[in-house]
């Protein structure tokens, strides 16, 4: 089954916005949270309840990031999966390049270098 081509770029994609959350995330300047919490009072019991939302730009960027890891790695296991090791050729190492390219990418990304 042939890979779409795709695959590489969207990863591409995905690792852009992974840095940029990150930067989000470390940025020392504390950011500002949006709270939008409601109160209110079981109808037949009278038990006190809550419900709403907290909103801060660097847990969103957190929460955004962990779903893009996961994507990340889906994509990771689709495009080596889809690579034909048995009959190696130029293609195939140029191919195997761009992998390893992605790979160090993505591992400088999660704080891990050479």
């Amino acid at each position: 089954m042939p890979v779409n081509k795709d695959y590489f770029h969207f990863k591409s994609d995905v690792s852009t916005v992974m840095s940029r959350g990150r930067d989000v995330i470390l940025d020392p300047n504390p950011s500002l949270g949006r709270e939008d919490f409601y109160y209110k009072r079981h109808i037949t019991a009278g038990i006190p309840s809550m419900y709403g939302r907290y909103l801060e730009p660097k847990f969103e960027s957190l929460g955004l990031t962990f779903r893009l890891e996961k994507l990340a790695t889906a994509l990771f296991d689709q495009l080596i999966e889809n690579t034909n090791l048995l009959y190696i050729t130029a293609r195939t190492l140029r191919r195997i390049l761009r992998l390893l390219l992605l790979f160090l990418e993505v591992m400088e990304l999660d704080g891990i270098s050479n």
